[in-house]
């Protein structure tokens, strides 16, 4: 066991206005990043929100799976 006074590597703290800063700006914009791609823009960004929906427990896996097979998403 270590003692109070021992250094341990850690993560440095850069501060949260720095990092969230240092992520704005790599963010991508999601709209030209598809249009890149031979799929459809729409259908992308429909089926992200709906990734987003599931995983914040709004919808379920399978409604999600049955929108985007009816091309509801």
């Amino acid at each position: 066991m270590s003692s109070p006074d021992e250094w341990l590597p850690g993560i440095p703290d850069a501060g949260t206005n720095k990092l969230d800063a240092m992520a704005d700006a790599e963010q991508t914009n999601p709209r030209e990043e598809l249009k890149k791609t031979d799929y459809d823009t729409e259908l992308g960004l429909a089926m992200t929100e709906d990734a987003q929906r599931v995983s914040h427990g709004e919808l379920s896996s399978d409604e999600a799976a049955t929108e985007a097979v009816r091309g509801d998403a």
